[in-house]
């Protein structure tokens, strides 16, 4: 399946600086080469702080072009199931695909309510349609105020 992520849609990436070029790189539970943002809102990126115990600046970027990806992490798999015969596996280059997925949740569980999450893997082709906007500071103990 394939899913349409439109234009001005707003990205969220937490990292230790801010990275107005996010460098693709190797997910390690796919070996897919790209990069991850949460879409539609900036939880996951800011529980990052939390899971990495440090301060964190979220960086924020916009899409500048609707484009279109797989819907699911390991569709790849679902893709090319001749290759991938036990249904898993990692990822072969040929196969590495920008992803969609929804229903995401940090993986230390939050108090409270928190909204939709969603991930967006893009590879490097699909980067040139994201701009940064702009970034915040995000603090571990901010993020324990907010989610823990």
């Amino acid at each position: 399946m394939t899913v349409r992520i439109h234009k001005n849609a707003l990205l969220y990436r937490a990292a230790p600086t801010v990275e107005e070029h996010p460098t693709p790189r190797v997910c390690s539970d796919t070996d897919k080469i790209g990069v991850y943002f949460a879409i539609g809102s900036p939880m996951l990126s800011e529980t990052m702080a939390y899971e990495y115990q440090q301060d964190m600046i979220v960086s924020v970027y916009e899409l500048v072009q609707d484009i279109d990806v797989s819907y699911g992490k390991y569709s790849y798999i679902d893709l090319n199931p001749s290759k991938y015969p036990k249904g898993y596996g990692s990822c072969r280059p040929e196969d590495n695909i920008s992803h969609f997925d929804d229903n995401i949740q940090p993986v230390y569980p939050i108090r409270g309510q928190f909204p939709e999450s969603c991930e967006l893997f893009l590879i490097e082709k699909d980067l040139k349609w994201v701009r940064f906007k702009g970034c915040y500071e995000y603090s571990l103990n901010k993020c324990i105020q907010d989610y823990y």
